[in-house]
């Protein structure tokens, strides 16, 4: 009787073990990431260094200020109260051009014009990018990834320029920059895209976004190029590291 008690007892224990009986693994759903709208009036500091394929190291720094927020979209504004010239190097200017942004909930681009409504960083009139710009869509988490295309056309008469993006949200990392020390989604992307004059442009970007708020706080382009290459000099790395906040 004593071993036919212990058989029983085995053949219970394989069956829960088979069925998962007994076990104490549970499943954790992935932490979901949101973007928050910045409020009116959130100003932040930037500093971009830049290097051209001579080597040369251009740096620059600049203001974004919220102009506007709704539900679904801000606007900043972006100026160089700083440098206020442009720095030329192997004759390219150098400059942050001062325009408006507006992005959608998940800071993707939407438009972009000039300060004065009439022109923009690339073109006359106001550039608009369809469906939006690059970038990750939240709410997100890690291991999510996209892939996308969208143009970006600028005044009434001009010619969509077409854009791949792809990209994924690769972990969560500590990053210390001057305006403070973040918790920060860390995110690996590519963009491509041809220029009007044949150069064949690649930017993979690392982006670290604040996991409190989805809003940047670095980002690192490098940049490679094939077809029809500038006559003149062009941008080979470029870092953008937010100094403060208020």
């Amino acid at each position: 009787m004593k071993s036919g008690r212990i058989s029983s007892l085995i053949l219970l224990t394989s069956i829960l073990a088979a069925c998962g009986g007994g076990s104490n693994d549970t499943i954790i759903a992935p932490t979901t990431y949101k973007f928050v709208i910045p409020a009116v009036g959130l100003q932040r500091v930037w500093t971009r260094t830049t290097i051209d394929n001579a080597s040369n190291t251009i740096n620059e720094s600049y203001t974004d200020t919220v102009t506007a927020a709704t539900a679904t979209s801000f606007t900043r504004s972006i100026v160089d109260p700083f440098t206020k010239v442009a720095i030329a190097f192997n004759g390219v200017s150098y400059g942050i051009t001062p325009h408006l942004e507006t992005l959608n909930s998940s800071g993707q681009e939407l438009s972009e014009q000039s300060l004065d409504g009439t022109t923009t960083v690339g073109g006359s009139g106001i550039c608009t990018f369809t469906p939006n710009g690059g970038g990750v869509t939240f709410p997100t988490t890690v291991g999510a990834t996209w892939n996308m295309t969208y143009s970006k056309k600028c005044g009434t008469n001009g010619i969509p320029q077409s854009f791949t993006n792809s990209g994924a949200v690769v972990g969560v990392e500590s990053v210390t920059v001057p305006a403070g020390t973040f918790s920060a989604l860390k995110i690996l992307s590519t963009t491509t895209y041809t220029t009007s004059t044949g150069t064949n442009v690649i930017d993979n970007t690392s982006t670290w976004r604040d996991v409190n708020t989805g809003l940047v706080v670095k980002t690192f382009d490098a940049y490679s190029y094939s077809g029809t290459l500038p006559a003149s000099g062009y941008v080979t790395q470029e870092t953008t590291v937010l100094q403060s906040q208020k």
